[in-house]
């Protein structure tokens, strides 16, 4: 049996999502449009939709490729993990806990380093959030997929990177050129991150990050400062610059789980919400 495919949220590439109909996806950025360059997290989004509407079918079984969600009480539980430098990559996983649970489902945040879970069979689906440091996702995350790989695999399952590269692959202030670069440059950190883990997530979500001055060191904040003249970002270090797109990654977390619920991954409908 292949390996899942690699996939994302977004509304203009999904098909239908009623009880009964197939349902496939395509990578998302919150905030932004789905990427479009060459690379293995980008290439072959159509392809890998046509297999997907092929495994996930509403109330049909897809033995070892996804396992039904676990009920705990009739409730539906995932597992928000987040590593977080700086403290911005910490908001946006509490943003999501916050989403999942205007859902009805009830979110597990914890932070890798200091409360990693002890393993994922409680969970009906797992959300990992990374951020990007020096064109790499934090140690701890990228640690915890590659122990729990056929585990996240296994269950609906979500990779969240942060960056401020990927403020400028949604800025409409660059041209078009520039908009893409950066889009490849995260294409080519999230590859390097799916073929050290082994893990190929359900959904990825791309999410600009900040700027977050009165966090950083001497050092930090003037090599930072630095890289936000070179690409177009604020240099006031008087204060810290969000560049996160809230309603946006709150639309993707509800994407992500409208699928969940609807592409045949949850045993009883009832529980779903």
């Amino acid at each position: 049996m292949h390996r899942p495919c690699l996939s994302g949220h977004e509304t203009h590439h999904r098909s239908g999502v009623v009880a009964g109909e197939r349902k496939s996806y395509a990578l998302v950025e919150a905030g932004g449009s789905a990427g479009t360059s060459n690379s293995p997290s980008n290439r072959g989004y159509r392809g890998c939709m046509q297999r997907m509407d092929h495994e996930i079918v509403a109330g049909a079984g897809v033995a070892d490729a996804v396992r039904a969600p676990r009920l705990h009480n009739g409730d539906m539980r995932a597992l928000v993990l987040y590593a977080s430098r700086h403290g911005h990559t910490q908001r946006v996983a509490e943003r999501i806990a916050a989403a999942l649970g205007k859902r009805s489902w009830i979110p597990d945040l914890r932070d890798v380093a200091s409360d990693p879970p002890a393993g994922l069979e409680k969970y009906a689906a797992v959300i990992l959030a990374s951020p990007i440091h020096l064109g790499r996702h934090a140690r701890s995350i990228v640690s915890f997929a590659r122990r729990y790989h056929q585990a996240l695999g296994a269950l609906p399952s979500a990779f969240v990177s942060v960056s401020l590269t990927q403020t400028n692959a949604e800025s409409l202030t660059v041209d078009a050129e520039q908009r893409k670069r950066a889009q490849d440059e995260i294409s080519v950190v999230l590859d390097r991150f799916i073929e050290t883990t082994g893990w190929q997530p359900r959904a990825i979500i791309r999410v600009a990050g900040a700027l977050a001055y009165s966090r950083y060191n001497l050092f930090v904040r003037w090599m930072m400062k630095r890289i936000a003249r070179a690409r177009g970002g604020s240099t006031d270090t008087s204060q810290d610059h969000v560049y996160t797109n809230w309603a946006a990654l709150e639309h993707s977390i509800f994407d992500f789980v409208e699928g969940v619920e609807q592409s045949g991954d949850v045993s009883d409908v009832s529980a779903g919400g």
